[in-house]
């Protein structure tokens, strides 16, 4: 069997690479004798292009063995097509009335019939698609936000209709398009720890130590010199303070911020293993994250993660952990303050407790949706 992996991949970001290697370990081991290509856009055929050429062959490394890669501008049939995960699918830029007006009338048409425009008006262009196939599915992906005049809409409804089975990952995505045949509400690849246990170090989960991480991103100066003021704070009366970045290029900002005061732990995945920079993360006990497999990690590999910035993202993601969060909210609304951090650790060991239960509940409904799926 000829498969095709596509995702967000190589693009050097922490969550999708992981996310890479859970689906393409997944495939080897549904499909043993099928040959498994990777769609990995980030290359000179880009135009935004703007790192070292075969940037994303760090892919081999990652998956521990060389695959093809193929990018936007090559044809070619498969027998899989399969979507590895994560949200692809949004857009919340406006792009103008014209775009809205299109959007409305959208929404006011049927999958199935908007599938049948979509196919002549293809005919009528004379537009075939570059990339075809006997069968295509969607595992653990994520779905929206899309703005009223999101120019992406009908492109990633297309893409998602032609799916012949979708797991999403959360509830969110699910009330998206739950109405479309064959979807099936999952929850996170990550969950499956059946295919990355490797990577952690189990014994370390069980070790609380007075080490706080924070996982910010993008470049919000204002927020990062209050995130650097408290970590300041916090390294006085003794905890011991790390800094993370999952995406050196989008994180740049963040990085160069946080450098005056701090190193940073940064994910380059030409000169470091996931293995190892897991094992960088398993050094914290409370996580402080912005970005989303920030939280999901961490709670897998004895972390107990909070998210400091409110977001679409972050609601579909805390639907994960809804007795950790029912329990003492993962979402730090108040003021972060040396007194809040302490009171979290004094309350580490409950929250792990609830981690774990939700991690069971999650691994057993994106394990089952999987097999409805593949």
């Amino acid at each position: 069997m000829n498969i095709l992996l596509k995702g967000y991949y190589g693009f050097g970001n922490f969550g999708d690479d992981l996310l890479m290697l859970i689906s393409y370990r997944m495939l080897k081991e549904k499909y043993p004798n099928s040959a498994i290509t990777i769609y990995a856009n980030n290359n000179e055929n880009l135009k935004e292009f703007n790192n070292e050429p075969k940037y994303n062959n760090y892919i081999f490394n990652i998956l521990g063995e060389k695959v093809d890669l193929i990018d936007w501008t090559i044809r070619a049939h498969f027998d899989l097509v399969v979507e590895g995960g994560g949200g692809t699918y949004f857009d919340d830029k406006d792009s103008g009335w014209l775009y809205y007006l299109r959007n409305r009338l959208i929404g006011g048409i049927s999958f199935a019939i908007l599938k049948k425009i979509d196919a002549n008006l293809r005919k009528i262009a004379k537009r075939k698609r570059k990339i075809t196939y006997n069968r295509r599915v969607a595992l653990g992906i994520g779905i929206g936000p899309f703005s009223k005049s999101a120019k992406n809409l009908y492109s990633c409804l297309i893409e998602l209709i032609s799916s012949d089975a979708c797991m999403v990952r959360d509830e969110s995505s699910f009330n998206l398009i739950g109405n479309l045949k064959y979807t099936h509400l999952g929850s996170d690849l990550a969950f499956c720890t059946n295919y990355w246990n490797d990577l952690f170090d189990q014994s370390a989960i069980h070790k609380p130590s007075k080490t706080i991480g924070f996982i910010l991103k993008g470049d919000n100066t204002t927020f990062e010199q209050r995130i650097l003021e408290l970590a300041l704070r916090l390294k006085k009366t003794g905890w011991k303070v790390r800094f993370f970045a999952f995406d050196d290029a989008i994180d740049k900002g963040y990085i160069d911020e946080c450098k005056k005061l701090f190193s940073v732990d940064i994910w380059l995945p030409h000169s470091i293993s996931l293995k190892k920079y897991i094992s960088k993360l398993q050094k914290c006990s409370i996580l402080l994250t912005e970005r989303a497999h920030g939280a999901i990690v961490g709670s897998i590999i004895g972390c107990v993660p909070y998210f400091i910035t409110p977001s679409f993202k972050v609601n579909q993601i805390l639907s994960f952990f809804k007795n950790t969060n029912l329990n003492n909210s993962m979402l730090l609304n108040e003021e972060l303050n040396v007194q809040l951090i302490n009171s979290l650790y004094e309350g580490i060991l409950k929250s792990k407790e609830l981690l774990k239960i939700d991690f069971k509940k999650n691994y057993h409904i994106v394990s089952n949706s999987i097999r409805l799926v593949l």
